[in-house]
């Protein structure tokens, strides 16, 4: 296990087992909101960028992945999760009722959370394993029109 420390959290991360887990051929949603998510990855604020691949999670693959409109400055506005092989030593947890300022960080354009509710993939994942919520904001990148999908 490998000790990453990012802002109040200190994590212990099993780096391999997680990269190994999003090299696994995975279903993937094909509507142009999810496509548009994995080509918009690169959009993603620097510093959790880098801490995604810390931790070996591929960005572009996230276990859920919802959808909510545009936002008044015209990127799109997600939520989801990873998942990864390790566990929190210190700081905030959360689950998904209890989202908020005190158990999530801020930074650009996305927040993040430790969730302690997670999504069943124990048969895929090696154990223990910890979920990463997130929020993001990301522009359109397809040059596909959304209304074209509904």
């Amino acid at each position: 296990m490998k000790r990453i420390e990012f802002l109040h959290w200190v994590l212990e991360i099993d780096v391999d087992k997680t990269k190994d887990f999003y090299k696994k051929e995975q279903e993937v949603c094909t509507c142009l909101d999810c496509e548009n998510f994995r080509k918009a990855c690169k959009y993603i604020n620097s510093s959790v960028m880098e801490l995604f691949l810390q931790l070996g999670v591929d960005p572009s693959k996230p276990s859920q992945l919802s959808e909510f409109g545009e936002d008044e400055d015209g990127k799109r506005f997600y939520i989801g999760n990873y998942h990864l092989t390790g566990k929190v030593v210190k700081g905030p947890t959360c689950t998904s009722s209890t989202w908020n300022a005190e158990n999530t960080a801020t930074v650009g354009d996305a927040t993040i959370g430790f969730e302690i509710d997670l999504m069943d993939i124990a048969d895929t994942l090696s154990s223990p394993v910890l979920q990463i919520g997130f929020e993001m904001k990301l522009p359109w990148v397809l040059k596909e029109d959304l209304e074209q999908d509904e």
